[in-house]
């Protein structure tokens, strides 16, 4: 895997550039985040590659080790940079943009979704798998998979109700972040008491909260932080942080609050590091259809036992999953076109 890793790790620090003083003014504009993306959306690819081959290598432990120590980290940034970017959205447009999200966010997303399930039943099909209709039903609404990721689709649909909720019916303010903080508190403790080994379908979703607050202290928070002093001093105050509860990770609460410490921290580097080059850039773009076809050919791979070699099958799934998400995309362009009478 070291292999594999490195090739990973050089497009993601390749055109990469440190700022020095002060905070990247566009640190958190449309194309910064887009490369930021890009680079965690290779590793979601990684982590859902590993989870389909045996690695036991020496040459694997690297990789092994930072899997198992990013866990659930690697998806907290889709999550604040969508909550910041619906409360920032709001912000500019007003009532007429939370009007429109049951159908720009939750219909259109589910309905993207709902493309990827169809894609991956026909798949099933032809491979002799198949689901009850119950089950089937309950995938087309992301509550179970046929193969394809659902768990984040789930959690997002839910975040964007509920931010459709408070921003449509609560006065603007500081009143809207926190219902929606109280309101993911409720969903995690619900679905804990639920589906008590089930972390990964809530133990990440406080950063989406934690993106809407950082839209509305944006301001204050980059006018301290444009300090050199206060800026290395809540980074180091964030990492001891983060140690702290790494420390003790496996009790709920504590991975919680390490993934909002982790959100932190990786905004603050992207405030002094710029990251960005064609490729990730590319990735960033099209995070959805790379992110929910990437198990396609790794499950139609494994289907005829290439899994069992793991780099081949590395070689042949992700230009595949690239293919795929290309073709993927563009289908789901002309669908945009129709659903939101969008030009493309």
């Amino acid at each position: 895997m070291v292999l594999v890793i490195l090739p990973v790790l050089v497009l993601a620090l390749y055109g990469a550039k440190f700022t020095g003083k002060g905070i990247r003014p566009d640190y958190i504009s449309r194309e910064s985040t887009q490369a930021v993306k890009g680079i965690f959306v290779l590793l979601v690819f990684l982590r859902h590659y590993k989870s389909c081959v045996s690695l036991t290598g020496a040459l694997d432990r690297p990789f092994l080790k930072l899997n198992n120590w990013l866990g659930q980290l690697i998806v907290v940034l889709f999550f604040f940079y969508s909550g910041y970017g619906v409360y920032t959205s709001y912000r500019k447009k007003g009532v007429d943009y939370t009007k429109a999200i049951p159908k720009k966010r939750v219909l259109t997303t589910l309905v993207h979704f709902d493309l990827a399930v169809c894609v991956y039943l026909l798949a099933d099909a032809l491979m002799g798998i198949r689901y009850s209709g119950e089950w089937i039903v309950s995938a087309f609404f992301a509550w179970q998979s046929v193969g394809n990721s659902n768990w984040f689709i789930w959690a997002i649909l839910v975040l964007y109700l509920m931010s459709w909720a408070v921003l449509r019916f609560l006065p603007a303010g500081a009143w809207q972040p926190a219902a929606l903080t109280a309101m993911s508190l409720l969903y995690v403790i619900l679905f804990h008491r639920a589906y008590p080994d089930s972390w990964w379908w809530y133990d990440t979703i406080f950063c989406y909260a934690v993106g809407m607050w950082y839209g509305l202290f944006r301001e204050k928070i980059e006018e301290s932080l444009s300090k050199e002093r206060n800026f290395w001093v809540v980074f180091a105050l964030l990492l001891a942080a983060g140690r702290f509860l790494f420390y003790w990770r496996n009790h709920l609460a504590a991975y919680e609050a390490l993934a909002v410490v982790f959100c932190l921290l990786c905004v603050m580097v992207t405030m002094k590091v710029s990251f960005g080059n064609r490729v990730l850039r590319w990735l960033g773009e099209r995070v959805f259809p790379f992110y929910i076809i990437q198990r396609l050919p790794m499950m139609i791979l494994s289907h005829f036992g290439i899994n069992e070699k793991p780099y081949l099958f590395f070689a042949l799934s992700l230009p595949l999953t690239l293919l795929c998400g290309v073709g993927f995309d563009w289908c789901v362009k002309r669908l945009d076109g129709v659903l939101l009478n969008r030009k493309k």
